[in-house]
């Protein structure tokens, strides 16, 4: 641990979640599928054609079968004893009127085809979406689901036949790929309906209804079926359940979840990343497979090193959309969805606002630099809280965007920049970042005693650059700004003043992979605390060397440096 690091980040201890990462593919992944104990993990893909065997403990190749050009593999599946393995393809005849598939069994010691079998289908539009298992402790006896134009149609090819029949068909309304699964062990083909956000088991040779469990997720938070084995049935949901005056919302990390299919009670299993999605579980070793990207690399990670809370937030119902910190270093500013609070680094909770409005996009807050004034813009106006008494001067009727706050060291004078009003860009929300570059246009002094304006207006001001800072002098005759000295008697400006520090000092790089000192990589940064710039963070960086931000996950990373 570098010695310059005296306030690191919380994590795990394991630096970074993943146990194995599988390297071969080219493309896109698909179909990766466990062994029933687990021990081995099949994934295909369809940009090389190849279908691979990794052992899941060592991560090590133990079978690299090369496909013909002319076949797509799609999904992939281990007999009860894993000594044969299945893929399902889609082939080289792909008509108007008819899609080719292809199923073949291969030898897992020697990875040689024993059994081809090939057939059509009606081609429908839009998703085409295939699974394929053995008959429970049967080589020779298999199932292919097949999702496509909104309907579920199983094929069964049974123990002496050399064709597919198809066995049952139904109307499903399936629009997504991953929203469905077969089971030869439960015996059970399970489907996500989009219809009462519920998921569906029916009977895998027959398709008769067997049971209906309400899970409350729509359409666009439910991820993708992982696995279903006895009565377990795992899925991942793509966040957590809000409410707020104007609907639902959803926030927080994703969730891997199982549903027991005879009393449809849902257990928790384990948060994961935003960029993550599971393929394959063994509920066998605790081993989750997954993929991000299009970069054809499969991750593995155990479960015993997954959170089991998500501990990264302190809010029940809530996550944290925005983080600040105060330029002595010493305070940060947290924002949730219903409260704005005041931590010290440590964490401990010195100021707590009432409940308010507070959302991401838009809204922004602020902390003075010694820490004793809050600022929150929400939903109903603008609210200023004076840290120490708790007093809220509440300014609703401002049509004004209040920042960079600064109290005296008598504290009778309050200071703020007055930003001009956001003009939100196509109708898209804006955060407080792109409002602060360049577009303050004068300053404000309030009176703490008597509660009122004072009358000094200093319009035209510009500040340096888009994290403006102002401070008193001892005497409070004059405010120091990023912009030069304001004579509060005179109100002229003087150029040069104060230096503030370099705020620059500590960063984040550009990939958001290393903390770095002037511009030099330090401190390595695991996946699940890197700051995601892409997504429209807030990050804050000041000269006393703290380091926060909020992440798309809900949490927040402080870190605080010294020089080395």
């Amino acid at each position: 641990m570098p010695r310059w690091l005296v306030l690191p980040p919380k994590v795990a201890d394991v630096w970074g979640m993943n146990s194995l990462v599988l390297e071969g593919h080219l493309g896109f992944t698909d179909g990766l599928s466990f062994s029933p104990c687990g021990t081995y993990l099949a994934t295909c893909a369809q940009r090389d054609g190849a279908l691979r065997v990794w052992h899941a403990s060592t991560g090590d190749c133990t079978l690299d079968i090369p496909r013909p050009g002319r076949m797509l593999p799609v999904t992939v599946s281990f007999s009860h004893d894993a000594r044969h393995l299945a893929e399902a393809n889609l082939g080289s005849h792909y008509s108007q009127e008819d899609v080719s598939l292809s199923a073949i069994v291969y030898d897992m010691v020697t990875g040689n085809a024993i059994d081809t079998y090939v057939w059509t289908i009606p081609r429908r539009p839009g998703l085409l979406d295939v699974r394929l298992v053995f008959a429970h402790e049967s080589r020779n006896e298999l199932f292919v689901a097949i999702a496509s134009g909104g309907f579920l149609e199983v094929w069964h090819k049974k123990i002496d036949s050399r064709t597919f029949e198809k066995a049952w068909e139904v109307q499903t309304g399936i629009r997504e790929r991953g929203h469905f699964i077969i089971s030869a062990i439960s015996s059970l083909v399970s489907c996500f309906s989009l219809n009462d956000r519920s998921i569906i088991c029916r009977r895998l040779e027959s398709g008769a209804h067997v049971s209906s469990h309400s899970i409350d997720v729509d359409a666009n938070h439910f991820g993708n079926f992982l696995d279903c084995r006895g009565s377990d049935l795992i899925f991942q949901t793509l966040g957590e359940n809000g409410s707020t005056d104007d609907g639902q919302h959803w926030h927080g990390r994703p969730r891997v979840q199982k549903l027991d299919t005879q009393t449809g009670r849902v257990d928790f299993i384990t948060y994961t990343e935003e960029t993550w999605r599971p393929e394959a579980i063994s509920l066998e070793t605790g081993a989750i497979a997954y993929t991000k990207h299009d970069t054809g690399v499969v991750y593995m990670i155990d479960l015993v090193q997954c959170p089991k809370t998500n501990k990264l937030s302190s809010y029940e119902g809530s996550s944290v959309t925005h983080v600040s910190v105060s330029q002595n270093g010493e305070t940060v500013l947290v924002a949730s969805h219903g409260h704005v609070e005041l931590q010290d680094v440590r964490g401990n909770v010195a100021f707590r606002s009432s409940k308010v409005d507070f959302r991401a996009e838009g809204h922004s807050a602020y902390v003075s630099g010694d820490g004793s004034v809050v600022i929150a813009h929400v939903v109903h106006g603008t609210h200023v809280w004076l840290v120490k008494s708790g007093r809220d001067l509440r300014l609703r009727e401002t049509h004004t965007w209040l920042c960079s706050p600064a109290v005296s060291g008598s504290g009778k004078l309050l200071s703020f920049y007055v930003l001009a009003p956001p003009k939100p860009r196509d109708g898209d929300g804006t955060n407080g970042h792109t409002m602060a570059a360049g577009m303050a246009d004068q300053i404000l002094l309030w009176d703490l005693e008597s509660g009122e304006e004072i009358e000094v207006a200093h319009r035209g001001y510009t500040p340096s650059s888009s994290r403006a800072w102002m401070l008193f002098s001892q005497d409070d005759k004059t405010l120091h700004t990023d912009a030069g000295d304001l004579d509060l008697g005179t109100g002229e400006w003087k150029t040069g003043g104060v230096d503030f520090p370099d705020e620059r000092a500590r960063s984040i790089s550009d990939d958001s992979s290393w903390l770095q000192l002037n511009g030099e990589d330090m401190l390595w940064l695991p996946e699940s605390h890197r700051l995601e710039k892409d997504l429209g963070e807030y990050f804050e960086c000041f000269g006393e060397d703290t380091i926060a931000y909020s992440r798309q996950d809900g949490s927040a990373v402080v870190m605080q440096c010294v020089d080395p």
